[in-house]
């Protein structure tokens, strides 16, 4: 498996759509689309392809003040353990300077990847 990590790749809608139900979150329709909504707008964002499939994401707010927030970092299920949620959030902080604050914001009643 060759993981290929791309910086502030324009991921399809779909794309992330299918992500979220691979990743096996409990999310419902209106989940996805809000992260496939919200990618646009992000400040950076990391992406984790195995070929044409998108495997992981990672959705950065860079502040004022050196403060990046990770509201959404999102693995397939299938994909889990091998460090991709650790690489995606080394491309954002690589692109918002080594300085910079990273903070992973959790969401409520979810099983998260140990990073």
């Amino acid at each position: 498996m060759n993981i290929q990590y791309l910086l502030n790749k324009t991921v399809d809608r779909e794309d992330i759509i299918d992500l979220v139900h691979r990743a096996e979150l409990e999310p419902n329709d209106d989940d996805a689309r809000r992260l496939a909504h919200v990618c646009a707008e992000a400040n950076v964002s990391a992406s984790a392809w195995d070929g044409d499939k998108l495997v992981g994401f990672a959705r950065g707010v860079r502040k004022l003040g050196g403060c990046c927030y990770l509201p959404d970092l999102v693995i397939d299920q299938e994909y889990r353990n091998q460090g991709i949620g650790s690489e995606l959030i080394q491309l954002v902080r690589d692109a918002v300077g080594e300085h910079a604050l990273i903070m992973l914001v959790e969401a409520p009643d979810i099983e998260y990847e140990t990073v």
